[in-house]
């Protein structure tokens, strides 16, 4: 029955699709041509889906009300004749989403309320099913789940579908995450609605390939490996692919027996191929034993042929080693020679897809933290008031080693697991990426005693951020007490997040911890997130260490002992 209803309706929404791209823009006085829904509002009007208000206004920044929605998905779908209802005019809409199974019952406290982001990511991904035949996701939700910062923060129910909504490009989200909580707009529902029924308007999420050890060849032996090929112009001027073979060669190793290398080449080898531009693929190493890949993103395809004329004119470079030998790093990655036209942050967008991929494979689970200390340290590196800056930052059992020149480059040198990468400088471990003030917040102790930071002035600081879910911090509280107890030239702060990210309500947490015998640390309750977005904590337990003028010095998910602790505040 259900295949009946999408082939009927896939005709009905394809036929109403046509319709709209054939009609004038209608125009709202409060929707100007600036506003950024005003083409997704004038085809959803032209549709008949929507409608504005008597006095020519759209109301694009007004909430939409969950009974509002669900009959604005209806009508999408192409149930266009339901009538009102005589007693709640919403009610043969509702009957209908029920009947399609693209809401449950009970599933809403209340219809005639402000529907939020999350409630409406649900609504459009089980319509999605009427219109289309949806794919099984699970290889990609783990990737998916991290580049959406607050997604601990979605609803458990409603995470699924969140997800799914990312996969196809029904959301985008906001530049601080999904905002799962917040009430959803006219504007942003009409935007999910005609993405739900027209295709072309879907932003869908980069997803890198995928590549398992299973994908990897081998050869007779049963030895792995990867077959570089070099094309004369992968992409030519008119972005025809070439054929024409340049140079050939296999990989075999891996470093250390990891395999990743080979994965990221395989996965590499195919993002490549799509990226916009000119993508030189070099080797490194000699013929008789190459070490790996080189990727160079070019800003000039007639830069292609001479070697030092490619490295010179790359706006990026990512080299995957398979073996250490006497390289400093197995993979790496450069933005060199300061002298193209975009910015370091520019190149990083342009070629995000491959910085994406190779971030992806090295870090897994901590992929979004290590993008955005990429990106905090591009935006430092173009402003540099110091001529050479280093140091390294551990992550996911790996070392990057950074190395910013004030002149002339960026560079990323990252290890194996377990290894470390080897550089000529003296640097520091998880250096700030940023000196900066450290963002002020007013929040109450589990006693009901208020802590402002900006009371504590004058003196250093340390913050310990953590959630009574995590193994890693329920382990570290009997150190952290202990730390708590002894006299220190700082103030121990911990901070969890009642109520929102996975953790605990206050009345539970506070009861939870009431039985704890931790009686000497002090635990401030951030009931909304917000002091966690602000300080853009995304793993547990992360430590922030300020100084006695109130800077940033340190930010670490590492584990450090308490003697490490005291020493580095010693040292500022």
């Amino acid at each position: 029955m259900k295949k009946t209803l999408l082939a009927i309706l896939i005709v009905t929404v394809t036929m109403n699709v046509l319709s709209i791209r054939a009609t004038t823009l209608i125009n709202f006085k409060d929707v100007p041509l600036s506003h950024w829904a005003k083409d997704n509002i004038s085809k959803l009007v032209s549709l008949g889906v929507v409608n504005g208000y008597p006095d020519s206004t759209f109301k694009p920044s007004n909430n939409i009300h969950v009974d509002a929605f669900i009959k604005l998905t209806v009508k999408a779908l192409g149930h266009t004749n339901i009538k009102n209802g005589d007693a709640y005019w919403a009610e043969n809409y509702i009957n209908k989403a029920l009947d399609l199974s693209i809401i449950e019952k009970d599933q809403f406290d209340s219809y005639k309320r402000p529907i939020t982001r999350e409630e409406m990511a649900s609504i459009t991904a089980h319509a999605l099913g009427y219109v289309q035949k949806t794919k099984n996701i699970e290889r990609n939700f783990l990737f998916i789940q991290r580049t959406i910062k607050d997604f601990y923060n979605i609803a458990d129910k409603y995470l699924q579908d969140v997800i799914e909504s990312y996969y196809y490009g029904l959301l985008t989200g906001k530049p601080n995450g999904f905002d799962p909580k917040g009430l959803a707009t006219r504007a942003e529902a009409v935007t999910l609605t005609l993405r739900l029924i027209d295709e072309s308007y879907r932003k869908p999420i980069y997803i890198p390939p995928t590549v398992t050890e299973d994908d990897i060849k081998k050869d007779q032996d049963g030895k792995m490996f990867f077959d570089v090929i070099r094309f004369r112009d992968y992409k030519n001027e008119d972005d025809r692919i070439a054929t024409e073979i340049k140079h050939q060669y296999r990989v075999y190793e891996c470093p250390s027996g990891e395999t990743t290398a080979l994965q990221l080449m395989y996965a590499l080898d195919k993002v490549y191929k799509d990226n916009t531009g000119y993508v030189h693929l070099g080797q490194s190493g000699k013929d008789e034993h190459p070490l790996g890949v080189g990727y160079y993103c070019l800003d000039s395809i007639e830069h292609s042929y001479d070697p030092v004329e490619y490295v010179r004119h790359s706006e990026v470079s990512f080299g995957v080693k398979h073996s250490k030998h006497d390289t400093g790093s197995s993979y790496n990655i450069s933005l060199s020679y300061k002298t193209h036209d975009m910015t370091y942050e520019e190149r990083f967008y342009k070629y995000e897809k491959m910085f994406d991929t190779m971030l992806w494979y090295l870090y897994e689970d901590k992929y979004q933290v290590m993008k955005e200390k990429v990106i905090e340290i591009l935006q430092l590196a173009e402003n540099m008031d110091v001529y050479q800056y280093n140091y390294t930052i551990k992550m996911n059992d790996r070392e990057m080693y950074v190395e910013m020149n004030q002149n002339h480059s960026v560079r990323f040198y990252i290890s194996i697991r377990g290894g470390k990468v080897d550089h000529y400088y003296p640097v520091e471990e998880n250096a700030p990426d940023l000196k900066k003030k450290a963002p002020n917040f007013r929040l109450q102790d589990i006693d009901g005693e208020i802590h402002d930071l900006v009371d504590y002035e004058g003196k250093k600081v340390y913050l310990r951020f953590w959630v009574s879910w995590c193994s890693y911090c329920i382990e570290e509280l009997d150190e952290i007490n202990s730390l708590a107890q002894q006299e220190n030239d700082f103030v121990i702060l911990t901070i969890v997040p009642p109520g929102s990210r996975n953790e605990k309500s206050k009345e539970e947490f506070i009861k939870w911890f009431n039985n704890q015998d931790y009686k000497d640390m002090i635990v401030l309750l951030d009931a909304d997130g917000e002091v966690f977005n602000t300080y853009n904590i995304s793993s547990y337990p992360t430590s922030v260490y300020i100084d006695s003028d109130g800077m940033l010095v340190h930010q670490s998910t590492q584990y450090k002992t308490n003697t490490e602790i005291k020493k580095l505040f010693e040292d500022m």
